[in-house]
């Protein structure tokens, strides 16, 4: 094959400009209507540990303790997410913690179209085929889902990109530090990452066609690459395997245990949602024309995500089109190690055992039985975000077998891809977002901290961290496991507690007053009663009293007397 003639710079540059003007098109239009109306709540259980996350940095604070939750102590935490953090801390001091990760959001679905049409490039594909690659790797089921229920960790085809531009540099330094610099960005995205990238770079650098390749130099490479990234990989996160930063406590991406996460053959082929081992989400038409009129939601009793937990749909266009495009370009160099990456990823995410439906296993060990063993690794229970190593590749080959086609047939393929992703994946689109006036509530509030009802083991853990990211300070939680309501009133009065917020409203297990509206029962006793003014002030279903600091001090006293 020849090789193709250098393009002048300035079309060059007007290429990549339309790429990325493309991509940031597409991400407004497939996250509406929080790429549009950045102060709106996401409705997922994910994006408010996110936004407190970003904030912590963007304040230079820990990243393995997040102290805006149940100070002085702070909770232990390992952060993932991180190319999505870095990207919001610039804007967390000028917009605030949620709009600034809701536009890192937006900001990282377009990468993902990006980061596969540069690899295109990389490889030599053409412009058309780039674009669609664009289209491919933003509209892909996958990427859909992961953004729409708050998990940015899972998009890492910008860090897979590196791997894949690395592999066809010539120089070992550049392929050393590319994909070094992949690699360490899909492993603290998230460690689920981590397993896609580095199939991606054992493949990638690794083989020559369908076979490995015979120099020492390839196979250095790949040591150096691993042991560079996996060294401060297992350092952060080792906290993270050992449950340090479990459920127990909190985590940015918090462990599925209880769901069931990994892979069957007929997930892959077709469109259902799984939550807690069974079938949530299907293709129902009339639900699904329903989704299209969310938009910006009510906040309210039933606040919470309607996406389920787990998909492993590919998508039947992009699979259609990466498999026949995998075929035919199979004797262009870089398609057998794409193949054995994808391939190899499918495996993995099938877990522990080969099955037809995820709750269906038929006992038949996999790979993934052995590898689960090894420290660290039997953490990795959602097995099925692997593919996401699946879906990139196929991206690249449909880039590659569409380059070509008549304008005509790319735009009606193109616009097969987007109904594909839009419109068929068991997610709901537009995302769920609340338009509670939430930051209304954060003016009204007196300064300091704030203490949060009702407990933690009552309710959602995610309520206590939105209250966090709305209000953007300090927030007390109360545990019945840990303490009762007089004695955490009396921890409270020591530590200059300016106000008391019920996020929840009516709740059936009486916690909470019949209206919704008033100190819950736990916490009616008379010291509670002194503590807080009388007024109560809510917008819509978040109420709020400010404490009686005199009365703290007051109750102080007493108690010193004693």
């Amino acid at each position: 094959m020849q090789p193709l003639p250098a393009a002048s710079t300035s079309v060059r540059w007007r290429e990549v400009f339309v790429l990325a003007a493309t991509c940031i098109a597409l991400a407004v239009a497939l996250r509406a209507p929080l790429s549009l109306h950045l102060w709106a709540v996401p409705l997922d259980p994910n994006t408010p540990l996110h936004a407190i996350a970003a904030r912590q940095i963007a304040g230079l604070g820990s990243p393995t303790v997040l102290d805006m939750i149940d100070p002085p102590s702070g909770i232990p935490v390992r952060i993932v997410a991180w190319p999505m953090v870095l990207l919001a801390a610039p804007f967390v001091g000028t917009l605030g913690a949620l709009p600034a990760v809701n536009l890192a959001t937006t900001l990282l679905v377009a990468l993902q179209g990006l980061g596969v049409s540069l690899t295109a490039r990389a490889l030599r594909i053409g412009f058309w085929g780039q674009l669609m690659g664009a289209v491919a790797g933003i509209s892909a089921p996958l990427v859909l889902h992961a953004q729409s229920l708050g998990r940015p960790e899972n998009l890492a085809f910008p860090a897979f990109a590196m791997i894949a531009i690395g592999s066809q540099r010539t120089g070992s330094v550049s392929r050393i530090a590319l994909g070094t610099m992949g690699l360490l960005a899909a492993a603290f995205s998230s460690p689920y990452q981590a397993v896609p990238a580095g199939l991606l770079v054992l493949a990638l650098y690794g083989f020559s066609g369908w076979k490995p390749q015979r120099t020492k130099r390839h196979w250095w490479e790949i040591s150096v690459i691993v042991l560079l990234a996996a060294v401060p990989t297992v350092l952060y996160f080792i906290g993270a395997a050992a449950g340090d930063a479990g459920e127990s406590a909190f985590t940015t991406s918090p462990p599925e245990s209880t769901a069931a996460a990994v892979t069957g053959f007929g997930e892959l082929t077709w469109p259902r949602a799984m939550a807690h081992g069974r079938p949530v989400y299907g293709l129902d038409w009339s639900t699904r024309w329903g989704d299209l009129f969310v938009g910006q939601a009510r906040f309210g009793p039933n606040f919470g995500v309607r996406t389920a937990s787990q998909i492993s749909w590919l998508g039947h266009l992009l699979l259609a089109l990466g498999l026949v495009g995998a075929w035919k370009h199979r004797h262009r160099a870089f398609i057998p190690p794409l193949v054995l990456a994808a391939m190899a990823a499918v495996l993995f995410a099938l877990g522990p055992d080969l099955r037809m439906w995820s709750e269906r296993p038929w006992h038949i060990p996999l790979p993934w039985a052995g590898l689960q063993r090894l420290p660290g690794m039997d953490a990795l229970v959602a097995t099925s975000r692997f593919l996401s190593g699946t879906v990139f590749a196929l991206c690249i080959t449909a880039a590659a077998l569409t380059d070509r086609l008549p304008r005509r047939w790319w735009l009606i393929v193109a616009a097969g891809l987007l109904f594909d992703g839009a419109w068929r994946t068991p997610r709901v689109w537009p995302v769920p977002a609340a338009d509670t006036p939430f930051f209304a509530v954060a003016r009204t509030l007196p300064p300091g901290p704030v203490a949060l009802w009702p407990p933690i083991d009552t309710i959602p853990a995610q309520n206590h961290e939105l209250a966090a990211a709305i209000v953007e300070r300090h927030v007390h939680m109360m545990s019945l496991d840990r303490e009762t309501p007089a004695n955490w009133a009396r921890r409270l009065s020591t530590q200059g507690v300016a106000s008391f917020v019920n996020i929840a409203s009516l709740d059936a297990n009486g916690l909470f007053t019949k209206d919704g509206h008033g100190v819950p029962q736990e916490v009616q006793d008379e010291q509670a009663r002194r503590m807080l003014v009388r007024e109560e002030t809510c917008i819509d279903n978040i109420c709020w009293r400010p404490f009686r600091l005199e009365s703290f001090a007051a109750e102080a006293m007493l108690d010193g007397d004693q």
